[in-house]
């Protein structure tokens, strides 16, 4: 069976956290890629269109 790779909105400021929470999804190998913002500024211009 085959997953489709799902993509995270990961907002963080704080690169530690970011890192910590790459990190674990990769560990626990599920099929998922991140895009990472430092705000909810960021996030809501990532998710508005163009």
């Amino acid at each position: 069976m085959s997953e489709t790779c799902k993509t995270i909105l990961l907002v963080e400021d704080e690169p530690d956290a970011r890192f910590l929470i790459v990190t674990s999804f990769e560990f626990a190998e599920l099929p998922v890629s991140f895009q990472a913002v430092e705000n909810g500024e960021e996030a809501i211009n990532y998710l508005s269109p163009a």
